[in-house]
C-alpha cells in the first residue's frame, strides 16, 4: 500500500482517447502539474497511474493516464476517490514560500490510538487557540492544537500526535 492523501474524485469520460475529468480538492492543484502519478482505489486496492497529460478546464481538471487509451478503460475507473503520494504532498509544501504559510502546515496528525487523522492544510488562529484544517473522511475538520492535547510533535517526520477528545472527529 502506498502512503496517500486522498485530494479528489474521478468523474466522467472526456473524448476518444480516454480522459478522465477530476474533482481536485484545494489546495492540490496548485501541484498537479509537478507530479507524475496518481493513485485511484480500484477494487480496494491503491493503483499507480503515470499522468499523460494534464489541463484544467472550468471547475475540473482533464487527466489522461499512459495506460488508459479509450473511453471504455476510462469508464472503469469513475467516481473513485484519487490519491496523490505523500512525498508529493510533503514536497509541495515545502515547495512553498515560508513567509507564506505556518510551520506545521504539512505536518501529519495522529491520534493518541496511533490512528492517521490527515495533513494538515491550515492554521487558523481563534481568540483561544489555533486550530489546524484537516481533512478526515472527505470533511474538512477543526482540530484544536492546543498545547495540553500534545502527545508528541516530531519535527524530524513531520507529524504531530494529539490526545483527541471523544467524538471530536465524528462532529
Amino acid at each position: 500500500m502506498y502512503p496517500a492523501v486522498e485530494i479528489g474524485l474521478s468523474l466522467k469520460t472526456v473524448g476518444h482517447r480516454g480522459a478522465i475529468k477530476m474533482d481536485i480538492k484545494a489546495p492540490f492543484e496548485q501541484c498537479l502539474d509537478k507530479i507524475e502519478i496518481l493513485l485511484l482505489k480500484v477494487d480496494g486496492d491503491m493503483v499507480p497511474f503515470w499522468i499523460h497529460a494534464i489541463e484544467e478546464r472550468g471547475a475540473g481538471f482533464i487527466i489522461e493516464f499512459e495506460d488508459v487509451l479509450d473511453p471504455e478503460q476510462a469508464k472503469k475507473l469513475l467516481n473513485r476517490p484519487v490519491f496523490m503520494l505523500e512525498r508529493d504532498v510533503q514536497k509541495y509544501l515545502e515547495s512553498m514560500p515560508v513567509e507564506s504559510r505556518n510551520p506545521l502546515i504539512g505536518y501529519y496528525i495522529m491520534d493518541q490510538h496511533d490512528n492517521h487523522v490527515g495533513f494538515i492544510q491550515s492554521i487558523e488562529q481563534y481568540p483561544q487557540q489555533e486550530m489546524a484544517l484537516v481533512e478526515f473522511n472527505n470533511q474538512l475538520r477543526l482540530i484544536p492544537l492546543h498545547d495540553s492535547f500534545i502527545i508528541t510533535k516530531d519535527d524530524t517526520n513531520k507529524m504531530i500526535q494529539l490526545a483527541l477528545p471523544e467524538g471530536l472527529l465524528e462532529l
